[in-house]
């Protein structure tokens, strides 16, 4: 029997987040959760590394488990990666992807799931020029703007010939009411296309407002995921025209519609990516202990070479160099406005990311800096 541990989170960001990662994990267990022993861990702030280490060590120490699954930003690897292997037990890192993974935090311990948002916002850059012109505004709130992915943007549109001729970020206090205390910010300088970068509320308030300013109104607009869900757009309504956006999950699959209804089903809510990683997680650690069990193989070997067709289509944990990872397929999708929650966000194309991303993610890799700032706010 697996003694399993699992880290739950706190956020600001998502509601009920720690209840619905520990569901979502054992939800991918699917039968497997009877031969483990789990084990959980409260998290506290999940931003700071001393925290993350002292939650991995009392289940080491106190719990003696034999792996452990948490949600992690990609910058705190660096420093956990040590206390990783001295304790010898491999970690699933599920992680939004909000920073490369620097080459310093591999190690044969760690296996990481992860969203790709560095990715969507280098391909969000890169589109943005290509589709509508060199010009680009990139407006994010304090909230979301944050890690790197902000400068992912900006890496995309200069491979893409473009130039970033505006920023703005929005609700840098947390008692600013409302996301835009100055729309002239935004429409100060000219721009050929918009990248958004809100999620939840802050993007409702977004697209109204630019629904009610004619000259924001005709002005493309290309969005991270989180800032497109039904339930955004719905509150939106008619008041913006249609949002390109760009996503590694291709919600119009079979699988990621199966996937959807049983979340609706158990969780009586529709999932946010870390439920996703989480659950896509438990799916490859439920594998690996069948593959151990039946073929002989060791646990961490079989960890490391599983794959599962998950919500995503094909799943598995990064290799040990995440940048000679697997070609990604990207979805770009466009809302749609209707009345119905599947008239939003059809699938329009697939997308792979041009060779020099790669190049330069193997180049920013190499480095333990990070551009961009650390979000104090989403606090896993």
């Amino acid at each position: 029997m697996l003694k399993l541990g699992v880290i739950t989170p706190r956020s600001d960001c998502f509601p009920r987040l720690s209840r619905n990662f520990l569901d979502s994990v054992k939800q991918g267990l699917g039968t497997a959760l009877n031969n483990i022993d789990l084990h959980v861990q409260a998290g506290n702030t999940m931003s700071r590394e001393r925290d993350v280490c002292s939650a991995i060590q009392q289940l080491i120490l106190e719990q003696e488990v034999e792996l452990i699954v948490l949600p992690l930003n990609p910058a705190s690897l660096i420093d956990l990666s040590r206390l990783i292997r001295d304790e010898g037990v491999p970690v699933v890192v599920c992680t939004l992807g909000e920073n490369l993974i620097p080459n310093s935090a591999e190690n044969e311990l760690t296996f990481i799931n992860s969203f790709h948002l560095w990715q969507c916002g280098w391909m969000l850059g890169y589109q943005a020029v290509k589709r509508f012109g060199r010009r680009v505004t990139l407006a994010c709130s304090f909230n979301d703007g944050g890690y790197g992915i902000s400068a992912a943007v900006d890496f995309g549109v200069d491979s893409a010939g473009g130039r970033l001729v505006n920023t703005l970020v929005s609700r840098r206090r947390v008692q600013e009411d409302r996301p835009f205390v100055d729309l002239g910010k935004l429409i100060e300088v000219e721009t050929d296309v918009i990248v958004v970068n809100y999620s939840g509320q802050e993007a409702v308030e977004f697209f109204q407002t630019v629904g009610n300013c004619p000259d924001l109104n005709l002005i493309p607009l290309m969005s991270f995921p989180f800032g497109v869900e039904p339930d955004v757009m719905q509150k939106v309504g008619g008041m913006t025209k249609d949002v390109m956006s760009i996503s590694t999950w291709d919600k119009t699959a079979h699988s990621a519609q199966s996937y959807l209804g049983a979340c609706a089903s158990a969780m009586k809510q529709r999932p946010n990516p870390y439920s996703l990683i989480a659950y896509e997680s438990g799916m490859l650690i439920a594998e690996a202990l069948s593959v151990s069990e039946t073929e002989g193989v060791a646990f961490n070997n079989a960890l490391r070479c599983c794959r599962m067709n998950g919500p995503r289509g094909g799943t598995s944990f990064l290799p040990n160099n995440p940048v000679a990872e697997s070609r990604l397929e990207f979805t770009l999708s466009c809302t749609q406005q209707g009345t119905e929650t599947d008239s939003y966000n059809h699938s329009q194309e697939h997308l792979q990311l041009p060779a020099i991303c790669y190049q330069q993610m193997n180049e920013l890799s190499q480095s333990e800096e990070y551009p961009g700032w650390i979000n104090p706010y989403l606090i896993v």
